[in-house]
């Protein structure tokens, strides 16, 4: 198997539920399932937050912006792509929950390539 571990922080102010991280589970499988495609730009900062497009906890950005966008699941302001759709990834598996700071979690997953 090709496994690859990957973590992903995010606010929220208590721990998430078995039941939340199921659901959360689910939901990432279903869009890896859908494959969807990414698509990436460059543009200025103010338009990549007019879209939608979301910036992780307070990183520096310049005034022009990498933007990834895959439509109907995720648009963030990005240094790399990783993938060009979601079906590269494969089986994704939290393995972890846990408060990292005040206010901020981080999910632990796998993801398997090979199934």
């Amino acid at each position: 198997m090709d496994r690859e571990r990957l973590r992903f922080d995010f606010n929220l102010p208590r721990p998430v539920t078995t039941e939340e991280l199921k659901t959360i589970e689910h939901q990432i499988n279903q869009w890896i399932l859908e494959g969807h495609s990414a698509k990436v730009e460059v543009m200025p900062i103010g338009e990549a937050k007019a879209r939608g497009a979301v910036a992780m906890f307070g990183e520096k950005y310049g005034d022009e912006v990498r933007v990834i966008d895959f439509p109907g699941v995720s648009m963030e302001l990005c240094g790399g792509t990783h993938v060009s759709n979601t079906a590269e990834i494969g089986l994704f598996k939290i393995i972890a929950e846990a408060g990292v700071a005040a206010g901020i979690r981080r999910i632990e997953a796998w993801r398997d390539r090979q199934c």
